[in-house]
């Protein structure tokens, strides 16, 4: 009798311990659904992103910027611009605003455009800056990037009348390489000259008055840059050709060919390339080069990207 009062008190008392372990489980639940319901997973998923879009959101954006997004109704886009190579989270906004004015617009297209800026007028005195100098080779100067009227650099050297026609300057280390490069296309057969290097503020003050008066504004901004704006201004580029030939005949020349194909193992880079225009506000210009450096000159190459895109990219973010 008493072993049978004690197995039924064991078994009460496994009951009311399932029941009670039943009740807990069911309590987590509710807590955990509960919080979740009120997680920013859930409620991006309740605008209507799916899993794989709320991932990639909550990977690339700041809890701040989600709980921002939640404010906004579901709009594919931004997923889609996040898988993007050269996605920046500080230009969503106005990679959306930019998209909205320019459906057909090509994702790639967007983004590259926005990061350079050049979604703004050319030469926007609120988006316009002092270019940062201690980058070195690395140095940015374009049409929102500028460099004051009296900066100048201690380690501008002459170029010998072997490499360039005279009066031609250009900084040590960019000099340096363009001898290696030089000497390299020299070892082929071919015959590679320096026509323009270093130019002052006030040397392309009186090249771009020139091109204003010889096409108009709207050429000159074309073809020459404004002052302090001059990519010349750095010491870092040069325009080349062939020796004894014309700047405008440079791409039918076997040089030119051959920079395509080695520039960059010397730290250069055409600086204004075909088709880029949107990019870099100028005309595509075959013999200008400038030095970057080997490992910016090389991802530039493979990537088939602007100058000014590398630093959107690789420097300024």
């Amino acid at each position: 009798m008493r072993k049978l009062k004690l197995k039924k008190e064991v078994i009460k008392y496994l009951i009311l311990g399932a029941l009670g372990l039943i009740v807990l489980i069911v309590g987590i639940i509710i807590i955990k659904s509960s919080i979740y319901h009120k997680s920013d997973t859930y409620k991006l998923l309740e605008i209507g992103y799916n899993k794989a879009e709320v991932k990639l959101i909550e990977e690339k954006l700041s809890k701040a910027d989600v709980k921002s997004l939640l404010t906004e109704k579901y709009d594919a886009n931004i997923y889609k611009l996040m898988k993007e190579k050269y996605y920046l989270n500080k230009n969503l906004d106005n990679y959306l605003v930019y998209l909205s004015e320019n459906a057909n617009s090509p994702l790639n297209d967007v983004i590259a455009i926005v990061n350079v800026k050049a979604n703004n007028a050319w030469y926007d005195e609120d988006i316009i800056k002092d270019t940062n100098n201690t980058k070195k080779e690395l140095i940015l100067i374009n049409k929102f990037y500028k460099l004051n009227k009296d900066t100048t650099f201690d380690d501008l050297k002459n170029v010998s009348l072997t490499y360039s026609y005279s009066g031609n300057k250009l900084r040590e280390i960019a000099l340096e390489k363009y001898i290696e490069m030089y000497n390299a296309a020299k070892s082929e057969g071919l015959s590679l000259i320096i026509a323009a290097s270093y130019r002052t503020y006030e040397g392309q003050q009186n090249l771009y008055n020139n091109s204003v008066n010889y096409g108009g504004d709207d050429y000159a901004d074309r073809v020459s840059a404004r002052p302090g704006h001059s990519d010349h201004q750095s010491g870092l580029a040069v325009d080349l050709t062939k020796y004894n030939s014309l700047l405008k005949d440079f791409e039918a020349t076997n040089e030119f060919t051959w920079l395509q194909a080695n520039a960059y193992k010397y730290g250069f880079i055409l600086r204004y390339p075909k088709d880029k225009k949107y990019l870099t506000g100028f005309d595509y210009e075959p013999w200008h080069y400038r030095y970057v450096g080997l490992e910016a000159a090389e991802t530039i190459h493979n990537e088939n990207i602007t100058f000014d895109e590398y630093y959107a990219y690789y420097i300024e973010k």
